[in-house]
């Protein structure tokens, strides 16, 4: 009997645990929402503590007619997730997750129609370690939906969602703190999308959690009505090579969508506290330019700030809950600097968006309006009056201070040794691309110059070196790799320079033409020649063209129309040299001379030359130099003309003579054999006084050997005594 009585107990003691662990199945994250970048679906998420299949139902009021559908878990920790099909765009629809006989519930406001002109949004982040101040966010964030129910759309977020990310219990106690009831209410009611921080370290969890439709890596996008949002991840590669940057470029050429927007974490430009990302300036901001995007989100910086470059707004909305820093506006373009948790809205109406932060509280902290194309870049002057070398977006490196030393006004740029001073600036819009700009120099040594050079986004192009020690003002047209370019730099560089010693730089000015485009062509136009073509041996033929000008530049071709010889590539040289030639053979050459402009605008050719080379092993000869003396003879003065002759191997010539006449204030002939140096000095008729005496060397012989004067260095020189 005893026995039985215990059996019994035991029965109903084991009845009695297992209905206890089937009651205290808990919702321990969610539900929460998702967009899956279709207008007709939305995700639900959640998350037990336990396994358990859950119902989810849906519809367009709180009868959930629409539908309904058993869930089971995926993974292995107990989540759920249900893409609800079949949405009608814009319009609000209500669903609850049944968990054993409790209910969740939540709303949404499905996406608009693809051609809708108009949305709002939210945007926030770095919701991390302090689960009430995220929720105080969440409260005014609800606030402005249930005000303004067109806010109930999506909002994103910069990262940094919880403390640490690689643990799950900082995901369960902070971003998913059940005891936060506005932060459950907004991820139940309004789609999150935002991208890792560096507080989610290998990004495990955060892709467990949030499983967006990543295109590889952590990086995605969506569009949503008017606008195209992408997702960057920075902490993969993101720079020009990497799949990433490949994929963000093709990306946003691709899109159709009036509005654009990037959300990362790390900003380009920001307001103290971690430094700017100068990879994310690199990187993200000639893509702004480039694809007209006027707004973008980062956080890291636990603040709001707001810094405007060329048109393009940088929001640091870093105020989601993490513990405060305070901003400085004495960075470079910042526009507004707050230390408060907010929140920001995004109002787009056509080709206008209005935007508004707001704090914790409902002030606003800041707002601006812009609409969605990018103002022209151009002309760009350099803010050195406003005596701060940041003012005009220049960025520094070394020690570049400005200076009252200037060409003209006030300041000027002064670069200290090997210090160098870079402006980044669009050019897209612009053609015929100028850079102008004053520079001096002060105490450089030998080797030591002011660079000055331009990049085109791949590879920098020099403009100058100098040494000159007083202000000068030059103006340089680029060439057509300027124009048009996002990614276009002007640099002012130190090169080889010491400490304590000065490059000066002041009025730079960029500009540049969208209108007529340059039709004209260099100058001469047909083109001439400076020296006709001449063998210099005898598989070798020099020539040279009259120098050209063009504001944009110049470079020469240089054709063989008859011989067989070789045709030049365009060069920026008038100076063309052909070889390889065959000995005894003659060469017919002509030259064409073009502008740098973006039509690349052609002279006619010059007239054909021809040259032939002498046989092989036979030289030429050449007036290598003249060098004028004088001596004095009772009252007489005497000039001398000490003239050296080489051939085309380098080699003095010995006993060659030299005949050539005097003029000037004397007059007559001179002639004379060359000697082991290859040298004869002539004296000229004497004078008494002195006066102008000119040497003109007429003709050099030597037997076996040939005079060819086209390849004379100096045929004539003069002294005045």
């Amino acid at each position: 009997m005893k026995s039985k009585t215990f059996v019994s107990l035991l029965a109903v003691l084991l009845f009695l645990a297992f209905a206890g662990m089937g009651h205290a199945l808990q919702m321990e994250k969610g539900p929460y929402l998702i967009y899956p970048g279709n207008n007709t679906q939305m995700k639900v998420l959640w998350q037990l503590d336990a396994s358990s299949t859950c119902t989810l139902e849906w519809g367009q009021d709180t009868s959930y007619a629409d539908g309904s559908v058993q869930t089971t878990e995926y993974g292995s920790d107990h989540q759920h997730q249900y893409v609800i099909p079949n949405l009608l765009p814009a319009t609000k629809y209500y669903y609850r997750v049944n968990m054993s006989g409790t209910y969740f519930t939540g709303n949404f406001l499905s996406a608009p129609a693809e051609t809708e002109p108009n949305l709002k949004f939210l945007c926030y982040g770095d919701t991390r370690s302090y689960p009430s101040d995220h929720d105080a966010v969440c409260e005014q964030m609800i606030a402005t939906y249930t005000n303004d129910p067109g806010y109930q759309t999506f909002a994103g977020h910069v990262g940094d969602w919880v403390n640490d990310g690689s643990l799950e219990n900082d995901w369960t106690t902070e971003f998913f703190d059940r005891s936060q009831p506005n932060a459950l209410t907004m991820m139940a009611n309004v789609p999150i999308m935002g991208c890792m921080g560096n507080h989610e370290y290998n990004g495990v969890l955060y892709q467990k959690y949030w499983p967006y439709n990543f295109a590889g890596s952590r990086y995605f996008s969506f569009d949503y009505g008017p606008v195209h949002v992408v997702i960057v991840d920075q902490y993969v590669s993101y720079t020009p090579g990497s799949a990433q940057y490949t994929w963000l470029e093709n990306d946003l050429a691709s899109t159709a969508k009036p509005w654009k927007f990037l959300i990362f974490h790390e900003p380009a430009w920001s307001a103290g506290g971690h430094s700017n990302s100068t990879t994310a300036q690199e990187v993200f901001q000639p893509l702004c330019l480039q694809y007209a995007i006027k707004v973008v989100f980062a956080g890291h910086n636990h603040y709001y700030s707001r810094c405007e470059v060329d048109g393009i707004h940088h929001v640091t909305t870093g105020g989601g809950g993490a513990p405060l820093y305070a901003p400085s506006t004495s960075y470079p373009y910042v526009v507004a600097a707050t230390q408060v948790h907010h929140h920001c809205e995004i109002n787009i109406q056509g080709d206008q968006l209005d935007f508004v932060a707001r704090d914790r509280n409902g002030n606003i902290i800041d707002s601006f309006t812009t609409s969605n194309t990018i103002p022209p870049a151009l002309p760009w002057s350099d803010g050195f009056e406003s005596g701060d070398v940041d003012a005009g977006g220049w960025t520094p490196a070394g020690r570049v201070t400005v200076a009252t030393d200037a060409y003209s006004g006030v300041y000027s740029a002064e670069l200290n040794g090997p210090a160098s001073l870079t402006k980044s600036i669009s050019t897209k819009g612009f053609s015929n691309i100028q850079v102008k700009y004053a520079r001096k120099t002060s105490g450089l040594d030998a080797g030591e110059f002011l660079l000055v050079d331009w990049y085109d986004g791949s590879t920098w192009h020099e403009i100058e070196q100098t040494q000159d020690t007083s202000w000068t003002y030059v103006t340089h047209y680029l060439p057509a790799g300027a124009n048009e370019n996002v990614m276009f730099k002007l640099r002012f560089t130190g090169l080889n320079a010491d400490n304590k010693e000065y490059c000066f730089v002041d009025q730079v000015e960029i500009t540049g033409g969208g209108g007529e485009p340059d039709t004209t062509p260099p100058d001469p136009d047909p083109m001439t020649w400076q020296t006709l073509p001449y063998a210099t041996g005898s598989t070798s033929i020099l020539m040279i063209a009259t120098t050209a000008s063009d504001p944009s530049g110049v470079e020469y071709y240089f054709d063989c129309t008859a011989g067989g010889g070789h045709d030049s590539d365009w060069q920026d040289s008038p100076i063309y040299e052909d070889t390889g030639l065959l000995p005894e053979t003659q060469y017919t050459y002509r030259v064409q001379a073009r502008d740098k402009s973006p039509n690349q605008n052609a002279t006619a050719f010059s007239s054909s030359q021809s040259a032939t080379t002498p046989p092989a092993g036979s030289t030429e000869m050449y007036v290598n130099d003249i060098a004028m003396g004088y001596y004095k003879s009772g009252p007489n003065y005497i000039a001398q003309a000490t003239v050296w002759i080489k051939d085309t191997l380098g080699a003095d010539v010995v006993g060659a003579t030299v005949y050539g006449t005097w003029t000037g204030d004397v007059n007559g002939p001179a002639q004379g054999a060359t000697g082991p140096d290859g040298k004869i000095t002539l004296d000229s008729p004497p004078k008494k006084g002195g006066g102008t005496y000119i040497f003109t060397v007429t003709d050099v012989v030597k037997s076996g050997e040939t005079y060819n004067p086209a390849l004379n260095v100096e045929t004539s020189d003069s002294i005045t005594i």
